[in-house]
């Protein structure tokens, strides 16, 4: 179990070490998470891009499930930044009771702060006449 700082649970560190892999699949792994990263404009892109080199030596990578096209998976890339996961369920209502790969879940998380964008959401709320209004008056004594 490793814990990272930030707002949010430790989390096992499972799979291969990134430190045990050659050049081309350090360079594949690396590559796999920048994809998660795509939907961010150029600046953000680019500060994650490195903050994911810098740790690309803490990062591990593990796999679940078949190889061949159409059989269902699961993957997870997790480093300080970021955590990224590719996972075929079982269908909650559409009633496949084994994982398949039409019913797909990806995630990306920010386990070293702003996990599900709580730093944010912090921030806006300092920032705002919503959070101003809403606070509680000083205790008296």
């Amino acid at each position: 179990m490793v814990a990272l700082p930030g707002n949010h649970l430790p989390h096992t560190r499972e799979g291969a070490a990134a430190t045990g892999f050659g050049s081309a699949q350090r360079h594949r792994l690396f590559d796999l998470s920048a994809a998660y990263l795509a939907y961010l404009p150029a600046g953000p892109l680019a500060a994650r891009v490195r903050e994911a080199e810098r740790h690309l030596n803490q990062t591990h990578f593990c796999w679940i499930g078949g190889t061949d096209d159409g059989r269902a998976l699961y993957y997870r890339v997790q480093s300080a930044v970021p955590i990224v996961e590719c996972d075929h369920h079982a269908g909650v209502f559409l009633g496949n009771a084994l994982p398949e790969t039409f019913y797909i879940h990806t995630i990306i998380r920010t386990p070293n702060g702003n996990d599900y964008g709580m730093e944010l959401a912090r921030l806006h709320c300092e920032q705002t006449r919503f959070a101003r209004a809403t606070a509680l008056p000083p205790a008296t004594s």
